[in-house]
Parts: structure tokens; sequence; C-alpha cells
């Protein structure tokens, strides 16, 4: 019904592609919300199927709706209309941690010129490696390269400060439960990035959030709630 309903306020009838960043089920227990009475073109996922079950209703909800599902690799190049995505991450499985949450996709994309790190639910271990990830990408610009960083794992205690230092972006957007009992997200987290230089942004306090480019440049970010 969540994401329903914020689709719904976006006005949003077709997805040409979802990303399950990992199959947690706060990561896809939203999929029969979004295919509710919308066009759905593909289903993309990480490779590491794990939790099993989860991926079995993933799969199951995607039968159901006739929509193909494709894990995603280190090095897919993905390109829909203006929005082009580079996947970084998972390179290999981390047992340190969360295996699903290490596992999770690691995107760098460009939105018609507005730039975005989306890494999922990584933990301090796979968040260095796509550090140093980024910094064997030829496409990438070097510090102030992201004008947004989707803040990893709901901005939990588990980051890698070296990659908050890294990718500096001027907008960073927590998404995360109201009143959630992880404590989620943490108040060392939201330090490190407001020392960065980043202004941040939660959907427990703002409620739907969107980020666009101006015509002069500038990035807006507009909110259900101020």
């Amino acid at each position: 019904a969540a994401i329903d309903g914020c689709l719904t306020r976006l006005h949003v009838e077709v997805v040409d592609a979802v990303v399950l960043t990992h199959f947690h089920a706060d990561h896809v227990e939203g999929l029969p919300g979004l295919v509710h009475g919308r066009v759905i073109r593909q289903i993309l996922t990480s490779p590491v199927p794990d939790p099993a079950f989860q991926v079995r209703e993933v799969q199951g909800w995607a039968g159901a709706a006739g929509v193909p599902v494709q894990p995603l690799y280190p090095g897919d190049q993905l390109r829909w209309g203006p929005v082009r995505a580079a996947v970084l991450w998972p390179v290999r499985v981390i047992h340190e941690g969360s295996v699903p949450n290490n596992a999770s996709v690691v995107m760098s994309v460009d939105a018609g010129g507005l730039s975005v790190l989306m890494p999922g639910d990584v933990e301090t271990a796979a968040a260095h490696e796509v550090l140093l990830a980024l910094r064997h990408d030829p496409a990438y610009r070097g510090s102030r390269g992201y004008d947004v960083l989707k803040v990893p794992h709901h901005g939990s205690r588990l980051q890698d400060p070296a990659l908050l230092a890294e990718v500096r972006a001027p907008v960073a957007l927590v998404s995360v439960g109201v009143g959630n009992i992880y404590g989620h997200p943490a108040p060392g987290t939201l330090d490190l990035l407001r020392a960065d230089g980043s202004q941040v942004f939660r959907t427990d306090q703002c409620g739907d959030i969107a980020v666009t480019r101006t015509s002069d440049g500038a990035v807006l970010v507009s909110s259900r709630r101020h």
C-alpha cells in the first residue's frame, strides 16, 4: 500500500525497470503494490539469491504479473531514455555482516544530468569495496562527482566514512521508516554526512521526496512534508 500510494501521488503509470537491490523483505515486499495497475517492463535484481524464500516470493509475484526478472552484474550498462546506469557491485559475496545487505546492487545513475549514487543496503565492508570500484572507474569524476547520495542501509551506523567523504554529495537521501526499531538513521552517520557538506533529507520526516535539476543547473529537492 505504501509504494502504491507513493507512485499514485507521483502519477507514475509506467515503470521501465524495478531494481530490487537485494532480497530482504523491506526491499521486495512492496512489489505487489508496485505492479498494481501499472505497466512494469522488467525487474532487475541482485545476483545473490539470499534469502531463498524471498527470492521465491519475487519470482511468484513477477510470474503472476508477467514481468521478466533478470540479475544484474558489475559492468552492466543500462539505459532507459535519458537515464543511464552503471552497475558497480556486487563483485563478490561478503560473509562479514549481512550477506544479502552486502550483496546489494550498487548503481551509478545519470538521470538527465542529475548524478546519483545508489548503494542499496551495503554495510561497511562492501561500502569500502564500492569506494575502490569508484576509484577504478574511468567515468568517475572524483570528489563532488555526485549530486545525490541515497545513503546506504537507511543511514545505519555500519558505514564506511571514507566512501561518504569521497562522494560528498550535496543532497543525501535517507529512506527510513517512522519509529523503526533499529535506530535508523544513526546519529553518527548523520553527523558524518553533515560534516561532509551534505544536506540530509529523510523519508520519515519529509514523506515522498523528489529530486530534479532546474533549467539553470541547480539541484531541486521537493518533499510531501516540509
